[in-house]
């Protein structure tokens, strides 16, 4: 997101994280994902806001999306592939977001 003062930053170890940068009006709506070559069951999403640790965002699994405020996780392609939506971006949105798996 940037207003003239942040910008969201995508990023994602150990996956095909896209964008790594991401720069997007307040009020628009910011798209992430991140992508394996193995199938997972559940990816969790992390915010972490500059000066802090992560903090969990939400769980998606089994192809549904799960909307928790203003974000929206999607478990896509049989379990290879996650994508985040930040609707009605804010300017306090402004940080890294990562992606994780369970590698059981």
């Amino acid at each position: 997101i940037d207003t003239g003062a942040g910008t969201i930053e995508g990023w994602m170890e150990a996956a095909d994280g896209s964008p790594e940068s991401l720069v997007i009006g307040e009020g628009k709506v910011s798209t992430m994902s991140c992508s394996f070559t193995s199938t997972y069951r559940t990816f969790q999403w992390y915010q972490q806001l500059p000066g802090q640790g992560p903090t969990h965002l939400l769980t998606a699994s089994s192809n549904e999306n799960v909307t928790v405020g203003r974000f929206i996780g999607e478990h896509l392609e049989s379990g290879k592939r996650s994508s985040l939506h930040i609707t009605d971006s804010q300017l306090g949105d402004s940080g890294s977001y990562l992606c994780a798996v369970d590698a059981q």
